[in-house]
């Protein structure tokens, strides 16, 4: 999947745009993902509809969503903070009713990514 193109596309559909530093890295941030797989994580890349459907329903236009992680209790939006925000670039979770955990930057949630690869399966 060309992760940049889908992105573009889903901005164009609904006339949300992301934050400059989100088209640099989002490549980046899938491919540490695919290889970070195993039992413990199940991410996936935001589906249109649910895209469309926390816009809606959530923090419009402060948080987009890029990115899911399904748990039995819920799922988890990985959102970039938008430049309507007071916080542009900041990468937060969106659980629930409330963001529970933010990342400063895309370096910074890389780090993490990467820190995943010490989970065991």
């Amino acid at each position: 999947m060309d992760v940049k193109k889908y992105f573009s596309d889903l901005e164009k559909t609904s006339g949300i745009k992301f934050h400059q530093n989100f088209h640099s890295e989002i490549e980046n941030i899938f491919s540490i993902i695919s290889l970070n797989k195993n039992k413990y994580l199940n991410f996936s890349i935001i589906q249109p509809e649910n895209f469309h459907d926390f816009l809606s329903n959530f923090k419009k236009n402060e948080l987009l969503p890029f990115m899911v992680e399904i748990q039995s209790q819920g799922i988890d939006y990985y959102c970039f903070k938008s430049d309507n925000s007071h916080s542009p670039g900041m990468i937060s979770v969106y659980s629930d009713d409330a963001v529970v955990h933010n990342w400063a930057n895309v370096d910074d949630f890389i780090h993490w990514l990467n820190s995943l690869q010490n989970i065991e399966d």
